[in-house]
């Protein structure tokens, strides 16, 4: 139950942060992006929880470790700090949805929030990249492989079009 539960709150996260960065890049920042935005980050949190419950033991040192071995396996180096990394897409992401929800809308009302956002998404990608396809293999690697490459595909799409880092008006909800 401890693998199901691990496993599928972080293959909820990913599609959730896929379809929410899709909308993104699109320009489209109705209602449906702030749920899916919103819904990725909670994924995340639970994934979190669930690895550290069913596999860490809620010791920070043990993921510590445990990043420690997975790095020097993928990378030929032992990095356990990189777990922080993790900890601060966490904290950022919670950061942006509090300000979506707060604010009540999904397009940022200032330029440092938008910048904030687009510093988000790109970290969040960066780091949701890394875990699929560095350090997975076999089918998750095959999914982030081809989920990345459609969000870049869509987001090089709208940047020529002048779309990407533009809001259009909400299409629905």
């Amino acid at each position: 139950m401890g693998h199901f539960l691990t496993a599928s709150t972080i293959y909820l996260c990913l599609l959730s942060y896929l379809l929410a960065a899709g909308c993104w890049v699109t320009g489209y920042r109705g209602s449906g992006y702030r749920t899916l935005w919103t819904t990725g980050c909670v994924f995340l949190i639970l994934h979190a929880i669930c690895a550290f419950h069913f596999y860490l033991g809620w010791s920070h040192l043990a993921a510590v470790n445990l990043t420690a071995e997975q790095t020097e396996e993928m990378m030929g180096f032992s990095f356990g700090e990189g777990i922080w990394f993790s900890y601060l897409l966490i904290a950022v992401w919670v950061v942006d949805v509090v300000l979506l929800w707060r604010n009540n809308r999904a397009e940022p009302r200032s330029s440092w929030w938008a910048w904030f956002t687009f510093a988000v998404h790109g970290y969040a990608f960066f780091i949701l990249f890394n875990g699929t396809v560095v350090f997975e293999q076999g089918a998750v690697r095959w999914g982030g492989i081809v989920g990345s490459i459609w969000l870049a595909r869509m987001a090089w799409r709208y940047r020529r079009q002048g779309i990407f880092g533009t809001s259009r008006t909400e299409l629905s909800g």
